[in-house]
């Protein structure tokens, strides 16, 4: 089976996705900096880890989860040996798509408002917004202790 999580395009539509969805809170304040992003990306690569979060933090079911699909091997130390969102949120940000703001938080510019074409980003998208709007220490916190 291919594995489409380390294809160029994917990584960069999912960067996409997640700034577009998760950078801000309900009250329009950004929430979204560089090392959030990569940890919500290496929960999303992980549906086996989403789904451990989900069940500690009592957030609900993920949806279209497969155990069988998806390998058991990632641990918290890949996040921080090698980054996947870090590629794809330079080329957003040299062809001016997002950029940092000075308080280091992620905003996006010119971003098209779409929606997905996965139905596991969709139908989890609300799960994803609580982990987003959790402060990075936690988030840190819970991926640690659940991979």
């Amino acid at each position: 089976m291919f594995d489409y999580r380390n294809e160029r395009f994917y990584r960069v539509f999912l960067v996409s996705f997640l700034i577009h969805n998760l950078s801000e809170n309900r009250s329009g304040r950004k929430v979204l900096t560089l090392e959030k992003l990569e940890l919500l990306y290496f929960i999303v690569n992980n549906p086996m880890l989403l789904k451990k979060i989900s069940n500690a933090m009592d957030l609900g079911s993920v949806y279209g989860y497969q155990q069988d699909l998806y390998e058991n091997g990632y641990q918290f130390s890949d996040i921080k040996s090698k980054s996947d969102a870090i590629i794809p949120f330079l080329l957003l940000t040299e062809s001016k798509k997002v950029r940092l703001n000075d308080e280091g938080m992620i905003e996006a510019l010119e971003l098209p408002d779409f929606k997905s074409s996965s139905e596991f980003l969709d139908k989890n998208i609300s799960i994803l917004k609580k982990l987003a709007a959790l402060n990075e220490s936690k988030l840190v916190s819970l991926v640690s202790e659940n991979s």
